[in-house]
Parts: C-alpha cells; sequence; structure tokens
C-alpha cells in the first residue's frame, strides 16, 4: 500500500513536471523569438512584456532628451534667421554697382636726353576696355619718398580704347612720338632712383621704379607681367 501511495506521488510530481516545462514551452512560444535553452542559460537581455530593457531605456532617453531638442529647434530658428538676414544684407550690396578700376599699365619711359633733360615721355597702354581718364592720375616719387602730381584732370576726357596706347610728355619735350597730354615742365622724371604712379581715384593700379635710364634710351615691357628692358 505504502509503495502504491509512493509510486502515485511521484506520477504526480512527473505530471506537474511535464506540464511545466509544456507550460514554459508555451509561454517561450508566444512570448520570444528564441529558444527556452537561450532564453533560460543566455546572459543576452530577454523580452519582457512585449518591450526589450533596451527599448526601455531608449524611451526614457527619448523623454530627457525632449527638452533638448526644444532647445536645437530654436537654435535652427535663429540660425535660419541668421542666414535669411545675410542672404539680404548680400542681395543689398549685389545691387550697388561696383567701380570697374582700369586695365591700365605703363609699357615704357624716356627721361630725358642728350638734347634736353625735359626729352621725355610715358607710354600708357591699355590691355581692358575703352576707358574714360576721368579719374585717373599719374604722379612720380623722388628718391626722398615725396609724391608730385604729373597728370590729373588734364586727361579726364581722354578716351583710351582697347588695346591702344598714349604718349604723355613734358611740355617742352622735342621727341619724335606725338603725345596726347603733357605735364608742367616744372615736374620732371630724374634719371636715377625714381617712381612713376598711376593711380584710379586714389587707387594704385600700377607702379614702376627705376634706379637709372640712361640719357636718350628708354626702358620697355611688352606686357604688364614681363621684365623692363632698354629699347633697341
Amino acid at each position: 500500500m505504502k509503495r502504491f501511495l509512493l509510486s502515485k506521488r511521484a506520477l504526480q510530481r512527473v505530471i506537474i513536471a511535464v506540464c511545466a516545462v509544456i507550460f514554459l514551452f508555451l509561454i517561450n512560444y508566444f512570448l520570444s523569438n528564441n529558444s527556452l535553452f537561450k532564453n533560460l542559460f543566455s546572459r543576452e537581455k530577454i523580452f519582457v512584456e512585449t518591450i526589450d530593457v533596451g527599448e526601455r531605456d531608449s524611451l526614457s532617453a527619448k523623454k530627457n532628451i525632449q527638452p533638448k531638442t526644444t532647445q536645437l529647434a530654436s537654435i535652427r530658428k535663429a540660425v535660419q534667421k541668421t542666414r535669411k538676414e545675410i542672404v539680404v544684407d548680400s542681395e543689398t550690396k549685389a545691387n550697388v554697382p561696383t567701380e570697374t578700376v582700369p586695365h591700365l599699365y605703363v609699357q615704357e619711359i624716356q627721361t630725358g636726353d642728350t638734347k634736353s633733360a625735359r626729352n621725355e615721355f610715358v607710354k600708357i597702354c591699355n590691355y581692358g576696355q575703352d576707358i574714360l581718364m576721368d579719374g585717373v592720375s599719374l604722379k612720380k616719387k623722388t628718391s626722398s619718398g615725396t609724391e608730385e602730381g604729373l597728370l590729373g584732370d588734364q586727361w579726364s576726357n581722354i578716351t583710351v580704347s582697347s588695346t591702344t596706347c598714349i604718349y604723355a610728355a613734358n611740355v617742352e619735350a622735342d621727341i619724335s612720338v606725338d603725345p596726347i597730354i603733357r605735364w608742367a615742365k616744372s615736374h620732371s622724371l630724374a634719371e636715377k632712383n625714381n617712381t612713376l604712379l598711376l593711380y584710379y581715384k586714389n587707387q594704385l593700379i600700377d607702379e614702376v621704379f627705376w634706379n637709372v635710364i640712361p640719357k636718350g634710351e628708354s626702358i620697355i615691357r611688352e606686357s604688364p607681367t614681363s621684365s623692363w628692358h632698354i629699347k633697341k
């Protein structure tokens, strides 16, 4: 009798164990994509009420980030407003007409000859569009650094066509070329350590310094970027 009772209890335990295992399999089947063995012995996160622990943490993080997101939105609006202001400002400036600096350069210089120190001239060339010489001035700078005006308003009504050149000379110069404009005889060019300055409305557009130009000869260059040499 006792043996029967023990067998009955053992059978009940076995049935309870089998039901428990079946129940675990059913729970695992409906609530997890992993195997029962993996869920029981793995260290990886498991699903709890269909919300992963990591996802819950991410939801909490999103709640904490929300005020910062609002701040970022405010910053973006401020940046966009600043960009709009910059664009409007740049467009306003773009509508303001800008002056074009003349493409002029000094091509040839003579500082006198054996007959007279006043037999001097300067050749100026235009490598850009047609230019009205209004606003263009020609000055010289002495070895001491003093600037003196040679030409200013005198040629304000002269137009220099594209790719052409003009000659300017001392009023008393007796030379083979035909000057289109002359400067006062008191402003003669020095043979040594002198500088010519070509300005457009106080903006320097060309500057030429020489330590010596031999009497009766001239220095010349073929383009604004060419080297100077004695004209042959």
